[in-house]
């Protein structure tokens, strides 16, 4: 499914934000995963197309300006298809679409939401600084214990939620976990970008440590779900512990 939201910030961020809500509320165990222009992979991006969650098999997937990057604007535009007909939830925002951009959009996209002007004058526009969210996978797969504390408060700063923040931990370490399972690029199923990373990072680790960090993960995620434990101060003490 694929919804496209066109609108100046901060309205049309807002409105974005208002549609992965409240996918979140249908869907409340998929897991959310968010790129911009400065975080676009097309690897990283093809591997959560074509794989399932942890606990369901639904992504949220937030596409926020990436249409800033050339790379990313083609490569999602060819895709919009498969983005469409996917099991996963697309919601793809831009300040605005051209208009040949828009009539393609159109033809595959659940709903167009389309935001009225920001009237707000441009001096005194919100203006946050995009940041790459998967370098939080790449400082745990590096076992980089600093760098992984200091994305980590960066993130928690910038409000990335602890839903996103898990997912791509969980990513990273499922990742490797199939390194450790299989033989060859083939055979594990994951994009050669993404196997030749997790071939390096997995030998940081002892399979023993990568399965019980996996555990680990997912009894954090069942008890913030059910209310036991508070899932942010549960990723503090995990990335602390790494």
């Amino acid at each position: 499914m694929l919804h496209a939201v066109k609108g100046q910030t901060p309205e049309g961020r807002h409105k974005a934000h208002g549609i992965v809500h409240a996918l979140q509320t249908k869907r409340p165990e998929a897991e959310l995963f968010t790129f911009s222009d400065t975080s676009w992979s097309s690897d990283k991006f093809n591997e959560l197309l074509s794989s399932r969650g942890l606990f369901e098999s639904k992504y949220i997937i937030l596409l926020d300006q990436t249409f800033k990057s050339t790379d990313a604007k083609e490569y999602i535009m060819s895709q919009l298809k498969d983005l469409a007909s996917s099991d996963h939830a697309f919601v793809l925002y831009e300040e605005n679409f051209d208009a040949t951009t828009l009539k393609k959009i159109e033809k595959h996209a659940h709903k167009i939401h389309e935001i009225e002007e920001n009237k707000t004058p441009q001096n005194i526009k919100s203006k946050k600084e995009e940041f790459n969210v998967f370098k939080l996978s790449d400082a745990l797969g590096s076992r980089d214990k600093k760098s992984l504390w200091l994305i980590f408060n960066e993130m928690l700063r910038r409000g990335v939620v602890a839903e996103e923040m898990h997912g791509i931990l969980w990513w990273q370490i499922k990742s490797m976990l199939i390194i450790c399972k299989t033989k060859n690029v083939g055979e594990s199923g994951l994009n050669p970008f993404v196997y030749k990373k997790s071939l390096q990072y997995a030998s940081n680790f002892k399979k023993g440590e990568l399965n019980k960090i996996a555990n680990d993960l997912i009894d954090m995620y069942h008890k913030a779900h059910r209310g036991e434990v508070d899932f942010m101060v549960e990723l503090e003490k995990f990335v602390l512990g790494i």
